[in-house]
Parts: structure tokens; C-alpha cells; sequence
């Protein structure tokens, strides 16, 4: 019976301004350990992200990154940028003693933990990602301007982009930045509302009423609001757009497997497919009649699958 553990809850001191939260749990604190890299920028480490390691011989650290869910102080941009996560990784990696560790991440996940192997690939084991976003410029178009995702939900984009001078996504985003520094309540919440909405309807085929209450939830919402749109105007700080593509050779050695919603229309099938094709050793498994969300019961039950194959002595991918 693997039962599940926590093994250590704590902090990590990242800087005179970051306190970064993180735990170590699982079934066996010897069992292959995992890193899960949570969405957003800013999303924080849900419950079902505890619970996609249930019942398995693993275990796995999840990290608050800065700005999010229980790190301190919540919604913060200075000092947050990419260096700034993946060097709280690496941090953490060498406190906990581990020598090397599976990555496990989707949508801004995928990115970040994507982004951590090519800086520190001699300690990534393997890479397990999906609902892949490559933090590209086509990749803000298709999202935030009117002939992606608009396209499919018409009705959404108009309530997302009413009253926006502009229609590229840096007009889109810079609204939504410039909401967010209003000293009015009222315009920071309904602007949170506003941008949460869109993400929750592209997140799930059908999404039910009560979910899209609660995603669209100004207090629960507003730290990842603010940290995307921060992160994505300046292009994930990354120095190149398709950054991770362009430096995909330092992934080769990695056994890597992608899980992609067919109908993902936040993150298209794209991103996932050009990642595949840069990295040819990698397995690509786009998945039927499922979106964006790691909740989806079809992306789910195919990412169980894979770290549940992970978890048995002597598999690599």
C-alpha cells in the first residue's frame, strides 16, 4: 500500500523580499522523486496536483513559486522573473539532498520546467509535459488577439476585449496591466474577473457553472492575473523569442513524454508537435476529445500513465 506522506513542509528564504513555500511528500522518501512545476504564472500548487501521485510508488516536491499560492508576498513582481524560479529550484534540489529529479509540468509548467532543463540538464532524469506552451509570440497571438482562440469563442473574446483601444495582444495585455495598478477595488476585481473568465472557458471542453464561479474568483484569481500578464508582456524573459526550441539540443538526453488535449485552445496542438519534432527522441501523446486543464479526465488518466510507468524500477521514459 503506498500510502501517502508528508515527508517535510518548508521555506525557502529565496531573498530579503521572496519566501518561497514548498513540500516534500509521497509514498516512500526514497521512491523516484518528481518536481511538479504548477501553471500561471502564479496558478500555486492545487490539491489535484497532490492527487495525480496518489497510490503511487513516488514522491514528489511542489513548489509555491514566487508571488503564488501560499509563498510570500502573494502577486509580487519584483525580484520574479524566470532566472529568479528556476535558480529556487535548483535551491531546493540541493537542500533536500536530492541528486536528480522527473519533471512534471503544464501549460506555464511546461515552460518553466522546460526552461529549468536546459539550464540544469545534468540533473533532470526525465520530462513529462503537457498542454505545452513555448511562451511564444504566435503563441500571444493566437490567445490574446482576435483570430485564435477568439475565433472559436466569439461571444467570450467580445466580453474579454470590450472597451480596449488596440487589437494586438500587447494592447490586450496592457490593459489588463493597467487595470490591475488601479488604485479603485472595484476596476482591479472586475478586471481579474474578466481575464479569469477567459482562461477558465478556453481551460475545459464544457465547463460547469460552479467552476467558472470559482475560477473566476477575484481573490483567489487576482495573484495569477497579475503575475501572467506581467510575465507575457515581457515575453517569459526569455532572450530570444523561441528560446526553447532554438536551445531544444540541450534536452536530447532526457527522455521526454508530452501529453496534448486535441482540443486544447489555449495551448493549440502546435507548440506540443514543434517540441516533438525538436526533440525527435520524445514520445508525443495527443489525447482525443480533451482540452487544456490537467484536470480533464482524458489528460489526467494519461498522465497518471506515464509517471505511474516512471515509478517502476528501471523505466526511463
Amino acid at each position: 500500500m503506498n500510502e501517502w506522506r508528508t515527508f517535510r513542509r518548508s521555506r525557502l528564504d529565496a531573498s530579503d523580499l521572496h519566501c518561497v513555500e514548498y513540500e516534500h511528500a509521497g509514498a516512500d522518501e526514497s521512491a523516484t522523486v518528481f518536481l511538479f512545476v504548477h501553471g500561471g504564472p502564479g496558478g500555486g500548487i492545487r490539491e489535484q496536483d497532490r492527487e495525480l501521485f496518489h497510490g503511487l510508488h513516488a514522491s514528489a516536491v511542489f513548489v509555491d513559486q514566487r508571488g503564488s499560492g501560499r509563498s510570500q508576498p502573494r502577486g509580487e513582481l519584483r525580484e520574479n522573473t524566470t532566472d529568479h524560479l528556476i535558480e529556487d529550484f535548483e535551491r531546493i534540489r540541493q537542500r533536500l539532498g536530492i541528486d536528480a529529479w522527473r519533471l512534471v509540468g503544464g501549460s506555464w509548467g511546461s515552460t518553466l520546467a522546460l526552461a529549468y532543463a536546459i539550464r540544469y540538464p545534468e540533473v533532470i532524469e526525465s520530462i513529462l509535459v503537457h498542454g505545452v506552451f513555448l511562451c511564444r509570440e504566435r503563441e500571444m497571438r493566437w490567445f490574446y488577439e482576435g483570430e485564435g482562440a477568439a475565433e472559436i469563442f466569439p461571444d467570450e473574446y467580445e466580453r474579454f476585449t470590450a472597451g480596449i483601444r488596440g487589437s494586438s495582444w500587447i494592447d490586450v495585455l496592457s490593459y489588463y496591466r493597467d487595470e490591475f495598478e488601479s488604485r479603485a477595488d472595484e476596476r482591479v476585481q472586475a478586471a481579474v474577473r474578466r481575464l479569469a473568465r477567459w482562461e477558465a472557458v478556453n481551460s475545459y471542453i464544457d465547463i460547469t457553472q460552479d467552476k467558472l464561479e470559482e475560477s473566476t474568483d477575484p481573490h483567489e484569481a487576482w495573484a495569477m492575473a497579475r503575475l501572467e500578464v506581467r510575465y507575457f508582456l515581457e515575453r517569459g524573459f526569455f532572450p530570444q523569442d523561441d528560446y526553447i526550441i532554438r536551445n531544444a539540443e540541450r534536452l536530447h538526453r532526457i527522455p521526454m513524454h508530452i501529453v496534448q488535449g486535441r482540443y486544447d485552445t489555449i495551448c493549440p496542438a502546435r507548440s506540443a508537435f514543434d517540441l516533438h519534432r525538436a526533440v525527435p527522441d520524445s514520445t508525443l501523446d495527443i489525447v482525443g476529445a480533451a482540452s487544456h486543464d490537467g484536470s480533464d479526465p482524458r489528460i489526467r488518466e494519461a498522465l497518471r500513465a506515464a509517471i505511474a510507468r516512471q515509478c517502476q524500477p528501471g523505466v526511463v521514459r
